[in-house]
């Protein structure tokens, strides 16, 4: 049977110093792994999305935000590209009349200059055939003044015939798209509250769903 010899003071004191010497840095040439404290690291460089594509982005924040129930102020932080913002929350019971239906949703607009950017959510509903902005007050049917589904310029001209759960759609429209009033009438009457979203479906042609714009700030 084989007995250790024992440890001696001087092994100890060999022992001691390999533990406290430091590993010696890597070679600059000896070696092509580098340690990980060696490393440079640079940062990742981050394109900047498009314009639209930021203004499309707080359209659909402010959908959010709306959706819940959280205030304008809490979700605006971080943008710069905000405008006048409006809301429009879609009922079956602002119809005229109303209509029996559980359809809810929620339009997101961002007034800057001569541009309205807005998003769409819907929820419960199929069919649809279109949405768009109508002069009226609540609890008046008026005639369309701006197409909202499919939006102005969209390369598609047919919706989807089933059932719709979340975004629908995100878009623009200038002044040369608004028909039968002046832009800047359209404006007054978002502030105003004599404009509606009107969402519509195989249903319900006249509207399922409506809702009067309303300001947010």
């Amino acid at each position: 049977m084989a007995i250790d010899p024992p440890t001696t003071g001087a092994q100890l004191t060999v022992d001691k110093r390999s533990r406290d010497r430091r590993p010696e840095p890597p070679s600059r040439h000896g070696s092509c792994l580098a340690s990980p404290r060696s490393r440079r690291r640079f940062p990742t460089p981050v394109s900047k999305p498009p314009a639209k594509e930021l203004r499309m982005r707080q359209a659909w924040t402010f959908v959010s935000c709306a959706l819940l129930g959280l205030s304008l102020a809490s979700c605006d932080k971080g943008t710069d590209d905000i405008g006048e913002q409006f809301i429009v929350r879609l009922s079956g019971a602002n119809e005229v009349p109303p209509r029996g239906t559980a359809a809810n949703g929620v339009i997101g607009i961002n007034v800057r200059g001569n541009r309205v950017d807005y998003s769409i959510e819907v929820h419960g509903i199929s069919a649809i055939t279109g949405a768009h902005f109508h002069t009226g007050a609540a609890g008046i049917n008026g005639p369309i003044r701006v197409a909202l589904y499919p939006g102005p310029g969209s390369n598609f001209s047919s919706v989807p015939s089933g059932a719709v759960d979340g975004q629908l759609y995100e878009g623009s429209f200038e002044a040369s798209d608004v028909t039968g009033i002046s832009y800047q009438d359209l404006l007054a009457g978002f502030r105003a509250g004599t404009v509606y979203g009107n969402v519509h479906t195989s249903q319900f042609p006249g509207g399922e769903m409506r809702g009067q714009v309303q300001g947010l700030r």
